[in-house]
């Protein structure tokens, strides 16, 4: 058998068949294993594209109802199941997808068979393979579940369905022809599966909730339901309020407050997963609001500024804070103009919302009366008794205004803004929920530190708290660790029973050169909740809370403020030319270095040096692809699916030479080294996912979808496009499509003179027909393992070895079977 020409290869063209056979299999097989590296390589640029693209957020303001204050939180631009079965699938198949697409405009629109066959061998080893890894990784009598079950649902059904569909084409409804409206029906199937998964995953699908549920996610007296509140659906919300002059109603901000889970500790997304197993193994290197949070003012006019001829009298605080078992709360009244007598009333009123405190609840006691300032007395307090109780409930809030101000008659009297203050009483039976006490935080790199506080709210019964990460800047003016800010001496904070707040300091670099003043960004998040606390979130699916820390990088000299007067002038281009110089530079330099640093070079090994070498060329090629900073990750998507597709015409090429000179078919190759070299990178990323996630969403749940994307996306789309072509070039490629060769007769000989495109089943509607049948026993085993065994992944011996061996046998059957129908039914 001879190899013919690929779109790259042979290098030596006719003269590489005069080459000893054993030379030629060393080399095409070293050949292929080459650019598999090249393969993983540059989906690990493809996968941080997606990983910046996916984790993009925005900011939302909501000003609560019944008060000045405005709030901002953070949303998910991405759904993670959208992002999951979208721009993650294609990351993780795009060497299948686009390898499909490749083959058949290469092969002058007629179907290929290195393509779909890869696509069905690769989804084999993704089920049968990936998920017998991930059962063996997880230590002796330990388990993973699968939590996300009805997204899981969706995805596996779709999975097998995606198969039994190609049967249905290929061997029912038009026997070795795609028709237009069956690649189009393919490929119209992907969106169906994201949508369903996305209803499935909001919820959406459960015909009822329980009482808990229905508690927390209520709908408001205005018709607008909390847990149905989207990022889209709330910007449009808050549109509509806007344009009435309204603000959110509080009674929906405090629904979207108990949309709380606990976190996933260390959960990682499919992309970072896969980019670490990568470097690894290749060595390259909630709207808060007033009943929950301390308010944060709105910039106004100080309303309580001296006024010549106005006594003002106010609160000493906007917001007061007292646990349930304290008894009483202690307001301060002060006011000014001292040298004049003054009398003030002032009185309680119940709370708003749903968290509202009552003094028919028996919450507090209603208390009123009126204050005299004698010349001379400046403040004076307010006593209101707190009622405590054993009842579990968040933290609720009542309010105490004050009224009627009286002084001389020669002298005006007022309230000012800050006349009506917030009391919360705060629930002390329940561990709590943290937040930060504010979204941002402004602070000067002269004074040396910044102090953040955390607050925790609804309940403080027992010890709790969770883990603070430093996380740099990700904008042009980004705060960088040890440059601008250092990291914490502890990296985490703890509540002791009764303690509702906790400062954490953190430093900042004070001796910053004159060139690089201005301001700086760096976030702040609190991640991995322990002791039964949770986070106040908008979002029942957050694992973090974030806050922004804004340093003002001051000048301390008239000649450093001048120079800094000149680098804001400056700043945009000079930023710009820094980024398109630097950032590039250092993608080449992070190439050239074995380990990916100079730090890290020193301690390569042999093995590491070995691998660099061998991978230089690679690496110098992909560090052309454009930084993920610029235009927020797409440039580099783009750039680096266009070279995923270079590499994975290569490997076409180099896969089908090996074939011929192994006198190998292509479905052989195909469903075996190919299948193999495409997914190891997600072998290594599920593995990791699997000891290192609290469930088997990350490692098991996402095979399944990423199998049904290969079929609608690489098989729809390429079978939609070519069953096109031959529609609209039937006569003028009549005589050349009569001629064309399957296997010792023609398609005229085999199909009569009918010009379609021609999809011969063959060996193709076997392996898939063998497939289904291992692929039901999969997913029928992993099903008995979680009613048997408490998960899907784990176990104790030896189930667990004998359920990974199980699957290892049902993908060499796969193998076994449809190696040999293809060998059987050569012509």
């Amino acid at each position: 058998m001879q190899a013919g020409e690929g779109i790259f290869l042979p290098l030596f063209g006719e003269s590489e068949q005069g080459w000893p056979r054993g030379l030629r299999i060393a080399l095409y097989f070293m050949g292929l294993i080459w650019c598999f590296m090249g393969v993983a390589l540059i989906s690990d640029v493809f996968m941080s594209a997606i990983e910046t693209i996916t984790s993009q957020e925005k900011t939302v303001t909501l000003q609560v109802a019944g008060t000045n204050e405005k709030r901002r939180f953070r949303v998910g631009v991405w759904n993670d199941t959208v992002a999951n079965l979208t721009l993650m699938a294609l990351g993780s198949s795009a060497p299948e997808i686009l390898l499909s697409c490749i083959e058949l405009v290469s092969n002058e629109f007629y179907s290929g068979t290195l393509g779909p066959a890869t696509i069905v061998g690769s989804a084999s080893f993704n089920l049968l393979g990936i998920s017998a890894v991930c059962v063996m990784a997880i230590p002796n009598g330990d388990t993973r579940i699968i939590e996300g079950t009805s997204v899981y649902f969706i995805t596996a059904s779709c999975s097998l369905f995606a198969y039994a569909w190609l049967l249905v084409i290929l061997e029912m409804s038009s026997p070795d022809v795609v028709d237009i409206w069956e690649g189009l029906l393919t490929f119209l199937f992907f969106p169906m599966l994201v949508s369903f998964a996305f209803v499935a995953d909001r919820g959406w699908l459960k015909s009822q909730r329980s009482a808990l549920t229905k508690l927390l996610y209520a709908d408001n007296e205005d018709g607008v339901s909390a847990d149905m509140l989207t990022a889209e659906k709330l910007n449009k919300l808050i549109k509509e309020f806007n344009a009435k002059g309204e603000p959110v109603p509080k009674d929906l901000i405090l629904g979207l407050e108990s949309k709380t889970r606990s976190a996933k500790p260390g959960t990682k997304s499919k992309a970072l997963r896969r980019i670490e197993a990568t470097r690894q193994a290749l060595k390259k290197g909630l709207v808060p609001s007033p009943a929950k949070h301390q308010l944060q003012q709105v910039e106004t006019e100080d309303e309580n500024a001296f006024l010549e001829d106005t006594l003002v009298f106010s609160f000493d605080e906007s917001v007061y804070e007292v646990m349930e078992n304290a008894g009483k709360v202690v307001l301060t009244v002060k006011r000014t103009h001292l040298e004049q007598q003054a009398t003030i009333d002032y009185r309680t009123e119940d709370g708003i919302g749903a968290d509202a405190a009552k003094v028919s609840s028996q919450d507090y006691d209603a208390t009123a009366g009126t204050l005299v300032f004698e010349p001379g007395v400046e403040s004076l307090s307010i006593v209101v008794p707190i009622i405590d109780d054993d009842q579990q409930s968040d933290d609720k809030n009542f309010f105490v205004k004050l009224h009627n101000p009286r002084t001389l008659p020669e002298m005006k009297s007022r309230v000012a803004s800050t006349g009506t203050a917030t009391v919360l009483i705060l629930n002390d039976d329940f561990a709590g929920r943290l937040q930060w006490s504010a979204d941002e935080y402004d602070a000067r790199s002269v004074d040396g530190q910044i102090v953040l506080k955390v607050n925790r709210r609804s309940g403080c019964s027992g010890v709790c708290g969770c883990r603070i990460v430093l996380r740099d800047g990700a904008s042009t003016r980004a705060a960088i660790r040890d440059r601008d800010f250092y990291a914490l001496d502890g990296d985490k904070v703890e509540f002791e029973h009764n303690e509702t707040s906790k400062e954490v300091v953190v430093r900042l670099n004070s001796e910053r050169d004159a060139t690089s003043l201005g301001r700086a960004v760096f976030h702040a998040e609190l991640v991995d909740p322990y002791g039964g606390a949770t986070f106040m979130s908008h979002d029942e699916h957050a694992d973090k809370l974030t806050c922004d820390v804004i340093i003002d990088r001051m000048a301390r000299t008239q000649s450093e403020s001048k120079l800094q007067l000149l680098t804001q002038v400056l700043a945009a281009p000079v930023e710009l030319h820094r980024l398109a110089a630097g950032s590039v530079l250092e993608q080449m330099m992070e190439a050239l270095y074995c380990n990916g640093s100079a730090e890290a070079q020193k301690d390569a090994s042999v093995a590491d040096w070995a691998l660099h070498v061998v991978n230089v060329p690679w690496k110098l090629v992909f560090a052309f692809v454009p930084p993920t900073k610029y235009c927020g990750g797409w440039l580099t998507f783009f750039f680096s699916l266009l070279m995923t597709g270079g590499v994975t015409a290569i490997v076409g090429d180099m896969a089908s030479m090996l074939g011929c000179v192994l006198d190998l078919p292509d479905e052989i190759t195909a469903i075996t080294l190919v299948a193999l070299g495409t997914s190891l990178p997600d072998t290594l990323a599920s593995r990791t996912a699997a000891m290192q996630d609290p469930n088997a969403d990350a490692s098991i749940g996402n095979v399944t979808g990423s199998n049904s994307v290969n079929v609608f996306l690489g098989l729809g789309l390429p079978w939609f496009i070519g069953a096109i072509y031959w529609r609209s070039n039937a006569e003028a490629e009549f005589e050349n499509w009569k001629s064309h060769p399957v296997g010792k007769s023609t398609y005229q000989e085999r199909y009569g003179d009918d010009v379609k495109f021609m999809v011969p089943a063959g060996s193709l509607a076997y392996s898939v027909s063998v497939f289904s049948i291992c692929g039901v026993m999969c997913l029928g085993l992993l099903l008995l393992r979680r009613k048997t065994l408490g998960g899907e992944l784990g176990g104790p011996s030896p189930q667990k070895e004998l359920s990974a061996a199980f699957l290892i046998m049902l993908w060499c059957i796969y193998i076994g079977m449809s190696s040999w129908h293809t060998l059987s039914t050569q012509e």
